[in-house]
């Protein structure tokens, strides 16, 4: 069963230019990633600094893989070095189903 993660960020505004660039590379890279169907990245109209992804993965296990592969290799570090705080993420599935 297909899983949604709604995932709220807030940049750091000294590293805006390099939040783009990375959010603009995931949206291409992510989906070719095994088990991710897709993303859209959403950038906040009055409040430039404030992004919602959605993303739609075909399991559960498939993101936490990702995930492990992000902490193992370093890329998320530097992820959350571009954020004023931490991400908050939500899990759902599609109702009704």
């Amino acid at each position: 069963m297909n899983i949604y993660l709604l995932i709220k960020i807030e940049g750091r505004s000294d590293k805006r230019d390099e939040l783009h660039e990375l959010l603009t590379n995931l949206s291409l890279e992510l989906p070719t990633i095994n088990g991710c169907l897709s993303v859209l990245v959403l950038r906040d109209i009055e409040l430039p600094d404030h992004y919602t992804l959605v993303e739609t993965w075909k399991s559960p296990k498939l993101h936490r893989n990702h995930l492990a592969h992000l902490q193992k290799s370093g890329a998320w570090n530097a992820f959350v070095a571009l954020l004023a705080k931490k991400p908050q993420a939500s899990t759902y599935h599609r109702f009704p189903s």
